[in-house]
């Protein structure tokens, strides 16, 4: 579902239950009870779930019941995940080799995206296929996941689209890929319509692809592999690297594979590779260029968040990038839960002059890890060390929790000080600030009398060091950089 849509859950048995109980539950299976609804008889309970918001997406399950034994439930049903898509831009979705696959050849379709996805999803006509970690990087430094559908048949005819998302909100996807008709050819059984194919010769598939694993940025030290992809598997190729004027061949043909390293300030540059057949005079077309940035020649500038790294959404945010170097542009990279980044921009700046990079109002996209590098325009790829990351925060998505003082807000000096956060939210994290500071944030350690769950912190023997205001946070594991509204503040005091 489209955010702002409406769904409805319907739960139904053939049993004679007149009640049926809604549970929506989170990664970590903690669950929050959603509604309840007393029927007259073996006819279905329609949950209105109302427009859809990322406080609507999750896991349900339904519960039977009859209402004389309230506490008497049956196995919960099979579990529905309700995704919310449109939250980040499409990825694009391509048949290797073309959409035109004749029959028994493999098919491999690829999902890329130029966000930091770490998770793609195909579907056939709304089926969904499956889902795949992000396996490399592919040209002008795309994520792409391969799947391989093996040996084609009249059924993989059909429609196809992909979704990204993050493993930290996998109930969050992208904007749907636009839908290739993917047509399998060579048998009359299908019953799919043949697509409007231009018409093409074989030399134009023969154009390869480069990808780098893990990353084509590689530390100073480190080994990246550098994979050329063709419409046949193992293949030989040439690899070449090219200073934008001249392509300079390395030694050797290869199988597919090759690892470039330990890299060297003389690594860095753009890559591209060619098909090389033993029995053909001339090499294939080359691939689009891949460029490899070396990390780590020099010592990492510092990032910093104004106003401040929790924010509010809608309100406006600045990351700041600056170096004693004397660097004169900066590139600013989005991590996700998985390491893969996304490049937020670049700056060029007169030496020694900070980068300030505005992020613009803050939304779910925002939120993240952000590190940032230094680099001089004449040596484009080769890049300082990262700065340290600043994690940055998205409050007030869902309701705040409560946060109390064990014993009370005054405590004796020498006294333990335990501070409670609780919430009847389902969140399997609570964050503790003082004063802006954030001082932990371990998982609920378990339901309260009262049925909420709540987490304590332990700041040990008080002394006047522990005065000040305080405040938590609730959040899901699946979504770290999303944070509930803030508690009521609680001023906490040590007396001698």
């Amino acid at each position: 579902m489209r955010a702002g849509e409406n769904v409805t859950l319907r739960c139904h048995s053939l049993l004679w239950f007149d009640e049926f109980i809604l549970h929506q539950e989170n990664s970590t299976g903690h669950f929050q009870r959603r509604g309840q609804i007393l029927t007259g008889g073996p006819v279905p309970a329609d949950f209105f779930i109302g427009p859809m918001t990322s406080v609507s997406v999750g896991t349900y399950r339904c519960y039977g019941s009859l209402s004389r034994s309230l506490f008497v439930w049956s196995a919960p049903s099979d579990p529905v995940d309700i995704i919310i898509t449109g939250w980040s831009r499409k990825p694009s979705l391509s048949a290797q080799g073309g959409p035109l696959v004749r029959s028994e050849e493999n098919v491999t379709l690829v999902c890329s995206s130029e966000s930091a996805f770490d998770q793609f999803h195909l579907l056939k006509e709304t089926e969904d296929l499956g889902q795949l970690l992000s396996v490399g990087w592919g040209p002008r430094g795309a994520l792409q996941a391969e799947f391989r559908l093996g040996p084609g048949t009249p059924a993989h005819s059909g429609v196809y689209r992909c979704y990204g998302s993050f493993t930290h909100s996998p109930y969050s996807w992208s904007d749907p890929s636009d839908p290739p008709f993917l047509s399998v050819t060579g048998s009359t059984t299908s019953t799919y319509p043949s697509p409007m194919v231009p018409h093409t010769t074989e030399g134009e598939y023969d154009k390869p692809s480069l990808s780098a694993w893990p990353s084509p940025m590689v530390p100073l030290g480190q080994t990246v592999t550098l994979q050329c992809h063709f419409r046949s598997p193992r293949k030989r190729f040439k690899l070449f690297k090219t200073d934008g004027t001249s392509l300079t061949e390395l030694h050797g043909n290869h199988f597919n594979t090759f690892t470039l390293g330990p890299v060297t300030r003389e690594h860095p540059g753009s890559y591209t590779c060619s098909r090389f057949s033993r029995s053909l005079p001339v090499l294939s077309r080359h691939s689009d260029p891949l460029q490899i940035v070396v990390t780590g020649v020099f010592t990492k500038p510092s990032i910093s968040a104004h106003p401040s790294r929790l924010m509010s959404a809608g309100e406006n945010m600045t990351l700041r990038c600056q170096s004693l170097l004397g660097f004169d542009k900066f590139i600013l990279h989005q991590e996700n839960s998985t390491g893969h980044f996304q490049r937020r921009g670049q700056m060029l700046t007169s030496g020694h002059a900070p980068a300030d990079f505005s992020i613009g109002l803050m939304t779910l996209v925002s939120a993240g890890t952000y590190r940032c590098y230094g680099s001089f325009s004449h040596s484009p790829y080769v890049w300082s060390a990262p700065s340290d990351p600043v994690d940055i925060i998205i409050s007030g998505l869902s309701k705040k929790p409560s946060l109390s003082a064990q014993g009370g807000p005054v405590v004796r000096s020498g006294e333990n000080v335990t501070l409670v956060c609780s919430s009847e939210s389902a969140f399997d994290q609570f964050h503790l600030l003082r004063d802006g500071e954030n001082l932990e944030c371990p998982l609920a350690g378990g339901q309260s009398p009262h049925g909420t769950l709540q987490a304590e912190f332990p700041l040990g023997p008080g002394t006047p060091d522990h005065s000040g205001v305080y405040r938590c946070y609730g959040s899901f594991t699946r979504s770290p950089y999303s944070w509930s509204d803030s508690s009521d503040p609680l001023f906490l005091s040590v007396t001698r």
